[in-house]
């Protein structure tokens, strides 16, 4: 497939960049551009896409450690390029689960909570999301109402999020929230948590 470069892009990608934006180029057009169309119409996501994908190295390309491709910034912006190309859900879920899910827990969780969810997240085997966004207040950290109250070794959760990437399917969610004194934090929140629950409704 020939692509026109309008912009002069290209001279400044180095050979592993243009080399990944490739690989990339020729997933969408053989694994991806023939069965968009009919899971769109069917009202579904290619769910045996999400492994593949990380298979790929598709998820936090630009971290070097629990399995991740140690890519560059702008290798990583090509990766995101290609599959918007093909389908903003598919994007979507590549972003939400590597530059959110898996950035968030690498960046501050703990080694326990490294080892649990990493592997899974970066293989694709495990889907993540990132819980910020609520009713009123977007996603403004400052306005947050969901709040987090400490019980013993662990904290209690109150509150809702909206629009959130892979929320009704992923396995862990990074949510954010407020303890006692205003703090902003972030919770690693299983699926199968008491009193949890992710509802998709369409619009």
């Amino acid at each position: 497939m020939t692509m026109v470069d309008y912009y002069c892009i290209e001279e400044l990608l180095t050979p592993e960049e243009r080399v990944v934006r490739d690989r990339v180029r020729r997933f969408v057009q053989e694994e991806v551009v023939h069965e968009i169309v009919p899971y769109h119409r069917a009202g579904k996501f290619p769910d045996h896409l999400t492994p593949r994908m990380g298979a790929l190295g598709f998820y936090a390309p630009y971290l070097k450690e629990h399995g991740c491709a140690g890519l560059s910034y702008t290798a990583y912006g090509l990766i995101m390029q290609e599959l918007e190309r093909a389908d903003s859900g598919l994007r979507s879920l590549a972003s939400v689960q590597g530059a959110l899910a898996i950035h968030a827990i690498h960046s501050f969780g703990t080694p326990e909570q490294h080892e649990r969810w990493l592997p899974g997240l970066v293989s694709g085997e495990r889907v993540g999301c990132f819980a910020l966004t609520e009713h009123g207040h977007g996603s403004d950290p400052g306005g947050m109402e969901t709040r987090a109250s400490r019980d013993g070794d662990h904290y209690v959760l109150n509150g809702s999020k909206c629009w959130i990437g892979n929320a009704s399917i992923a396995d862990v969610k990074f949510i954010w929230a407020k303890d006692d004194d205003g703090t902003v934090g972030g919770f690693v929140v299983e699926i199968d948590a008491p009193g949890f629950r992710a509802q998709y409704i369409e619009g």
